[in-house]
């Protein structure tokens, strides 16, 4: 589509890519990948309902405006934006993010505000109505999908202790009856 990747670099100005207010249904990953590395990005106001999975190959974005749109969640491997710094989500039908949120290491402002978020998810974002509660919304958050990730870690690792203690059961009843 060198007709679409065409239009969508008049677009791009300044390492800010502005595709707001388009009544956008789907983000043209492919295009936005084919173009010089913007670090701003700006899909506010639109008609998104979800992203792509292939979205986390922009890991270029260093600011991400998502606001006022309908997503419902955001795609597993969100997390692999790692360069990003500040993520407007203000506005959407989220009730959660994905734990690899707590890659997201760089992440200094963050807005979740008028989401439909699950109640631990909403107590560690707070707020965010000044600069400094979106810095700590951020944090928080991050630090929230971190214990979750390493939650999830320990019941993998104990299922795995588990599952190689029945396999060593079922071996030694084996040998047992073999003998």
């Amino acid at each position: 589509m060198p007709g679409k990747a065409n239009s969508l670099r008049d677009k791009l100005e300044d390492n800010q890519l502005d595709l707001s207010l388009l009544q956008l249904t789907e983000v043209p990953v492919q295009e936005i990948s084919e173009l010089p590395k913007g670090t701003q990005l700006d899909l506010s106001n639109n008609l998104l309902t979800w992203l792509p999975d292939s979205f986390s190959t922009l890991n270029h974005l260093v600011q991400l405006d998502l606001s006022k749109n309908q997503l419902e969640f955001l795609p597993e491997y969100f997390g692999e934006l790692k360069s990003l710094r500040h993520l407007d989500l203000y506005n959407n039908q989220l009730t959660d993010v994905p734990v690899s949120f707590c890659n997201l290491k760089n992440l200094k402002w963050l807005d979740l505000k008028n989401n439909p978020l699950k109640e631990s998810l909403a107590k560690a974002a707070g707020p965010c109505i000044t600069s400094s509660d979106c810095n700590n919304c951020a944090k928080k958050v991050v630090q929230l999908m971190q214990s979750l990730q390493d939650k999830q870690d320990k019941e993998r690792q104990q299922q795995l202790i588990h599952e190689q203690k029945l396999a060593e059961k079922r071996r030694l009843a084996e040998e047992a009856e073999r003998a």
